[in-house]
């Protein structure tokens, strides 16, 4: 019986002794134990509920991307369209081209102008007389041969050339009723009606000037085909605006030329 009993008592204490020796292990152990992470919600979880612990910002990255490379953008770049730079329209049976931003009345072989309209132009007249007043300080000599002509006086001249010379040829030379330049008030010739004056120091200056008045020469030397008429060293049209007026000068075209309103060039012809 006393056997039986101590035995009992070993057991029981074995036992204790594990289960001690289990719990201080556990108390040992536990500040070592940190819970499994499987993914970003449970970090943030762990993060929150943890004690003395400041919460953890990951910072975004992007795969593949070297430190000093610039991001990658989809945005894509519209080619900037250019504006139309020359349109043509009629008002009152007056036709005009917007160059460059500039209304410029226009009036050649293909587009004429009302019987009734036009006169004297006073802008175009003032602007005139400033760039003769300049002129003279600089020595040339300049004044005016021919300036505004109306329909009729226009259909008489053009009307005695050709019982002169024939409509083939003073259609080179001389514009047909309502197709003047003239007749708008804003056209001058200066100082000659001979092609000589592309000789003189007058022709050199108003070539050099003409344009910071608003003027340019309108028919040109190799300009023929475009314009229908001869050369016309003396021949300048007001369009008043200096910086247009420019560009067209310094192009050494024809205001046909420059605007596109003609655009090829015709075959010169070979006799056989």
């Amino acid at each position: 019986m006393k056997r039986s009993t101590k035995k009992s008592v070993l057991i029981s204490l074995s036992c204790i002794v594990v289960i001690l020796a289990v719990v201080l292990l556990f108390i040992f152990l536990q500040p070592t134990i940190q819970p499994v992470l499987t993914s970003e919600n449970e970090l943030d979880v762990y993060q929150e509920d943890s004690v003395d612990m400041k919460p953890i910002i990951m910072p975004e990255t992007e795969p593949n991307r070297q430190p000093d490379e610039e991001p990658e953008t989809t945005e894509t770049l519209e080619e900037p369209t250019q504006p139309e730079t020359t349109r043509i329209y009629e008002v009152d049976g007056v036709t005009y081209i917007s160059l460059e931003g500039v209304e410029v009345l226009l009036v050649n072989k293909v587009y004429a102008l009302p019987p009734n309209f036009g006169g004297p132009n006073e802008e175009a007249t003032a602007a005139l007389n400033r760039m003769f007043a300049v002129a003279a300080e600089d020595g040339i000599s300049l004044y005016i041969v021919s300036g505004y002509r109306s329909y009729d006086t226009q259909a008489s001249i053009y009307n005695r050339y050709v019982a002169d010379w024939g409509q083939e040829y003073t259609d080179t030379v001389s514009a047909r009723p309502g197709h003047s330049e003239h007749q708008t008030g804003l056209t001058f010739d200066i100082n000659s009606l001979s092609n000589s004056f592309k000789n003189t120091d007058e022709y050199a200056w108003l070539q050099q000037h003409a344009a910071e008045y608003g003027f340019i020469m309108r028919y040109l030397e190799g300009s023929e085909w475009a314009t229908g008429y001869s050369f016309e060293p003396w021949h300048y049209r007001y369009i008043a605006d200096s910086q247009l007026a420019t560009n067209i000068m310094e192009s050494k075209l024809s205001l046909e030329e420059y605007a596109g309103l003609v655009t090829e060039r015709p075959e010169p012809e070979i006799d056989e």
